[in-house]
């Protein structure tokens, strides 16, 4: 049964001849922008639902990026295993996404390279960023492809567990084979590959403070934010033994 006139004015959305003096095309471009960002959110990468800190994490990371994307920018994470790393970097590449129409994450790199070569992950990035397969047979052919069909693209590269600076080299190697724009993010436990100059903003993740270890603990283990009485001294021992990242 079709909606009555009076139920229709109540709908939420656009009137066009409110919008850029009444310009259809105008209207159509935040149509499918809206669109496309709704649609992108589909796409995003899983994060723990269980987060402590994160967001303060994030805004430090965002207040150094320039609003508008100017340049190539590529930030490293770096921090001690089972810290978060890759868990922030992750919560910053959704964050990032609906700015970009090319996308890729590739997950521990560092294994994967170890167990199938560095040429496996420089596929993985080829296919992510133009959606066709290509045989990659060595590194210099896979470095050759992806400067040559990336240089026109704009592009949200994730590259997580990087521990050689070979590897590096190999998938994006200072970014200038990205159109201007472009944001790679790098997790590592080896703070001495952002040192040599590939990043232009290193940021270091620690260990959560011992209050918010009690909060990320307790909603584990008690499912709120603060332990009952009787095992608050039982559960700051706990966290101040073992430690906690920003997720479990």
């Amino acid at each position: 049964m079709g909606r009555s006139t009076q139920e229709v004015s109540f709908l939420k959305g656009w009137e066009s001849e409110k919008i850029d003096n009444g310009h259809e095309g105008t209207l159509i471009k935040i149509i499918v922008k809206k669109v496309m960002g709704d649609l992108k959110r589909f796409f995003q990468l899983n994060v723990p639902e269980q987060l402590v800190g994160i967001e303060d994490h994030v805004q430090q990371i965002m207040s150094n990026i320039d609003a508008e994307f100017n340049g190539t920018k590529i930030i490293g994470i770096y921090g001690m295993g089972g810290i978060g790393k890759t868990t922030l970097a992750k919560v910053l590449y959704n964050k990032l996404s609906s700015h970009f129409d090319y996308h890729s994450f590739l997950a521990n790199i560092r294994e994967t390279s170890q167990c199938k070569g560095i040429e496996c992950v420089q596929k993985q990035l080829i296919y992510d960023i133009t959606r066709s397969s290509c045989d990659v047979f060595n590194v210099d052919e896979g470095v050759n492809v992806i400067k040559s069909r990336f240089m026109r693209k704009k592009v949200l590269v994730l590259l997580d567990d990087i521990d050689d600076s070979t590897h590096l080299n190999a998938l994006v190697k200072d970014g200038s084979w990205f159109e201007v724009g472009s944001i790679v993010i790098i997790t590592t436990r080896n703070k001495s590959i952002l040192d040599e100059g590939r990043a232009g903003y290193m940021y270091q993740l620690n260990e959560l403070s011992l209050d918010q270890s009690l909060i990320l603990f307790s909603r584990h283990a008690f499912q709120k934010d603060s332990p009952p009485s009787d095992y608050e001294v039982i559960s700051r021992d706990v966290i101040s033994t073992r430690g906690a990242p920003i997720s479990s």
